[in-house]
C-alpha cells in the first residue's frame, strides 16, 4: 500500500475551527484531539498487468479525554 498525502478535504481555518469546537465541547480535565487526512491507494497485479486500482481519502478524528487522576 502507498499512502501520500490527498488535496485538502478541508481548509486549515476549517481544520482549526473543528479542533477548537471539540475542545471547547469536552467536558474533561485534559483532552488531546488530533486531525489527519489523507489518501491511501494500492494497485494489484496479475500476470504482469494491473488487474486493479484502488484509491481512498481518509479523514480521522481522534480524540482522548482524561478523568481524575
Amino acid at each position: 500500500m502507498i499512502v501520500t498525502t490527498s488535496p485538502a478535504i478541508l481548509s486549515e481555518d476549517q481544520a482549526l475551527s473543528l479542533l477548537e469546537n471539540v475542545v471547547k465541547k469536552s467536558e474533561a480535565e485534559a483532552v488531546f484531539v488530533s486531525l489527519s487526512t489523507g489518501e491511501e491507494s494500492l494497485s494489484r497485479f496479475s500476470e504482469n498487468q494491473i488487474s486493479q486500482n484502488i484509491s481512498k481519502t481518509v479523514f480521522s478524528l481522534n480524540i482522548t479525554s482524561y478523568f481524575g487522576n
